[in-house]
């Protein structure tokens, strides 16, 4: 069974699934023919009813807007996941335009980190629309996060000063958007 969602607006859907295939999997010692703990098959059923329930959700499958907007990306970063969503404002409504998510893996993240992440996902999903949506005028684009130490770093930062985890990010996020589009 395949799930083709190209726009990612499954992403919220799959997500908790993909923390709990992950969780198993670093476990270690779990073998394909191994009985999961009971603890776990409650989750991932809950998980799983959760998803099931994902087809009563509708999303439209044409958006109608005027040929200028605002695009608007908001990102978050957890111990466990990060992601970033795209929205474009206009005519006095809003739609969703896709969303993309990441869980982490065995290397374990700190919360800057995972907020530095999701601030460098952003951006790859907010240039994407851009490229995409080429005959759309962005009257602004707007990155929105709730990490005040990554806007902090964004706004001030020199990628040279950094490690390499948050210099390399860093560096990708000055290239392709300007201080004043995060808040």
């Amino acid at each position: 069974c395949q799930f083709f969602d190209c726009m990612g607006f499954g992403t919220p859907l799959v997500m908790g699934l993909r923390i709990l295939y992950s969780q198993v999997c670093n476990k270690g010692g779990v073998e394909m023919k191994d009985v999961l703990e009971p603890d776990m098959q409650i989750k991932i059923r809950e998980a799983l009813i959760e998803l099931l329930q994902g087809p009563q959700l509708k999303f439209q499958r044409r958006i109608v807007f005027e040929q200028q907007g605002k695009l608007i990306v908001f990102w978050d970063g957890s111990l466990t996941a990060f992601g970033a969503c795209a929205y474009i404002v206009s005519g006095g409504g809003s739609h969703l335009l896709t969303s993309a998510g990441k869980v982490i893996g065995k290397g374990k993240y700190t919360a800057p980190q995972s907020e530095m992440a999701a601030a460098a996902l952003a951006v790859r999903v907010g240039c994407k629309v851009q490229t995409e949506m080429c005959d759309t005028k962005f009257t602004q684009v707007m990155y929105i996060g709730d990490s005040q130490i990554v806007c902090k770093i964004i706004a001030t930062g020199r990628p040279c000063r950094l490690d390499v985890f948050y210099g390399s990010r860093l560096m990708f996020i000055q290239e392709n958007t300007n201080p004043r589009q995060w808040a």
